[in-house]
């Protein structure tokens, strides 16, 4: 996230200390605003020892979910923090959790990085939808594209004006492919790859509610990467999969690394 917070018009990136650093989009979708580690957190025993190795993590890991709360304060909008499973496989889920807990933060899901490639990935287990599929150019597409994941991912209409206006989203033509999916003349879904690092990384895949399970969110997605993957000559792909897509991608040949992200936010 911290490549595209940089392409947004009031994008920032910024060392808290602590080994915490912030990336933020400015806008309303929380998932724009980010908190994430530089270092693993721990510390030393201390008194002696009297301290056990968990309990030292558990502070350090308090007072790095702390000194975000402090920062985004003044800000007044939403965020999260992202904790990478070395930290949380140190504690376990249980204990991270009553961590955030006591900082007033709730766990929202599990991401856990996968990786393919375009030239291999696997045949669709069954037929795709016949979709007419729309190349997101402009404001008016872009607004297409944010309401369909705002409205899957019951999300308040109210973020999608900031969301567009900070152009995060389909900001470079020619490294961002953003696609909508029309049955007919109604939009169902949607999804975009974008060139990062030489890696096809692909983002905002969503399908209208009412719309799902239909295999429009394959269909779209694997034609985004083909016209990418024909445009810059790049096969490799990687993706950030919840504990629900995740088996979608994995028929499709992407295979998980091991690195996982808890995605943790202030309650609703």
């Amino acid at each position: 996230m911290e490549q595209c917070v940089r392409l947004a018009k009031a994008g920032e990136v910024w060392d808290l200390g602590g080994g915490v650093r912030g990336a933020w989009g400015n806008c309303l979708l929380p998932f724009t605003n980010e908190y994430y580690l530089t270092e693993p957190h721990g510390g030393a025993a201390t008194d002696g020892g009297a301290v056990s190795l968990a309990e030292s993590l558990a502070e350090s890991l308090a007072r790095q979910f702390a000194r975000a709360k402090e920062d985004a304060a003044p800000r007044q909008l939403p965020w999260v923090f992202l904790l990478p499973n070395e930290g949380v496989n140190t504690l376990g889920f249980g204990e991270t959790d009553a961590v955030a807990a006591r900082e007033g933060l709730a766990p929202f899901v599990l991401l856990a990085e996968m990786t393919g490639d375009v030239s291999t990935l696997a045949p669709p287990r069954r037929p795709l939808p016949a979709l007419r599929m729309e190349r997101i150019v402009d404001r008016a597409g872009c607004a297409l594209g944010m309401g369909i994941n705002l409205d899957a991912y019951a999300m308040p209409r109210d973020f999608l004006e900031s969301t567009v206006d900070a152009g995060m989203f389909y900001a470079r033509p020619d490294r961002d492919f953003g696609y909508l999916a029309y049955d007919g003349e109604v939009p169902v879904s949607t999804a975009e790859v974008v060139e990062l690092d030489g890696w096809l990384y692909v983002a905002a895949v969503a399908t209208a509610p009412g719309q799902q399970r239909k295999g429009y969110a394959e269909a779209v997605m694997r034609y985004a990467l083909e016209q990418a993957s024909q445009a810059l000559g790049i096969t490799r792909t990687a993706l950030d999969a919840s504990e629900m897509g995740a088996p979608v991608y994995a028929a499709m040949g992407y295979k998980r690394t091991g690195a996982e992200w808890r995605v943790y936010g202030l309650p609703h």
